[in-house]
């Protein structure tokens, strides 16, 4: 079982409902990917207060000469997920799944209107709330989020930061 390696560490954020599901089972077939059972860690999000050790033992079973993914879209909501992986892993590579942001907006409201108290449309598209165990992240929709954590992530990873957009995978993938 080799030591946990920030080296080989991928992690993909993302607009939430952009794609991350379909990653998780295409790079869970591929022998060069390590994905832990869970999809969604988010250790650098609801997660941390886990605990590095916690993090790193869902990788475990890691073989040397693969990467680790952590797939956890709502990193794409707080922005403090952008600090603690640098300290973890600071040449990790980020994978950012994009969405058309209406077709981001309206998917999501459906999806969380599935588990959560129903919420009008209009004030959904303001922004919406995700309660975790230990954590409130507010995704915000207004003062231009998006543009914003996407120039960040991009000043903070440089070379390491790739874009995914959900329309090229489901072309891809999906046929469509």
């Amino acid at each position: 079982m080799p030591e946990f390696n920030p080296e080989k560490l991928a992690v993909m954020f993302g607009m939430p409902r952009g794609g991350s599901t379909t990653m998780y089972h295409i790079l869970d077939q591929h022998p060069d990917c390590y994905i832990p059972f869970r999809k969604e860690t988010a250790y650098f999000s609801f997660n941390y207060h886990k605990g590095e050790q916690w993090f790193k033992s869902l990788f475990s079973d890691r073989a040397d000469d693969q990467v680790a993914f952590d797939i956890s879209p709502q990193y794409f909501g707080d922005v403090r997920s952008i600090e603690r992986i640098k300290e973890l892993a600071p040449n990790a590579k980020i994978i950012l799944s994009l969405r058309d942001p209406v077709e981001f907006i309206i998917s999501s409201f459906y999806q969380t209107n599935k588990f959560e108290e129903k919420q009008e449309f209009k004030s959904f598209a303001q922004g919406y709330t995700v309660t975790g165990q230990n954590e409130v992240l507010h995704f915000n929709f207004s003062q231009n989020y998006i543009e914003k954590m996407i120039r960040r992530l991009a000043q903070e990873f440089g070379k390491t930061f790739y874009f995914m957009t959900f329309d090229n995978l489901w072309k891809t993938h999906c046929g469509y």
